[in-house]
């Protein structure tokens, strides 16, 4: 038998090959968790719709998580509405939203969250409520 002279090695390797490349790139392009439920499932798609700037989206998806009380997804999800459209754009970005899902997160064990929160720090959420209820 002779190769192709394109195809290096015996004849039907390469149909074999681009099935292999074929069928993962079907695996990849529609995980098995994608329709997974879970907390750390949804909160990963969550970050892939972050990270290719889709907050939107992001956000949508992070509030299952957080109704299952996920830490870091209540974490991401309150520095969105606390930051809201001068980072992510226009939005439902509420920031007493933002502030109570912080305080969420730092119940459920988020340092970030309790370092953010904490009264002696400067720019922190209880401290602009406070300036803003005055």
């Amino acid at each position: 038998m002779q190769s192709h002279p394109l195809r290096p090695g015996p004849p039907g390797i390469h149909r074999c090959g681009m099935r292999a490349v074929l069928a993962a790139l079907v695996c990849v392009s529609s995980p098995a968790w994608a329709d997974d439920t879970s907390a750390p499932a949804q909160h990963a798609l969550a970050m892939q719709a972050y990270e290719t700037s889709h907050y939107a989206q992001a956000a949508q998806l992070l509030e299952a998580p957080c109704a299952a009380n996920d830490a870091r997804s209540l974490e991401v999800l309150g520095f969105m509405h606390w930051y809201g459209s001068a980072l992510y754009g226009e939005g439902p970005w509420q920031r007493a939203r933002g502030r109570e899902l912080l305080s969420r997160a730092a119940e459920a064990g988020s340092e970030v969250a309790r370092v953010v929160l904490h009264p002696g720090r400067r720019n922190s959420p209880v401290r602009m409520a406070q300036r803003d209820s005055r």
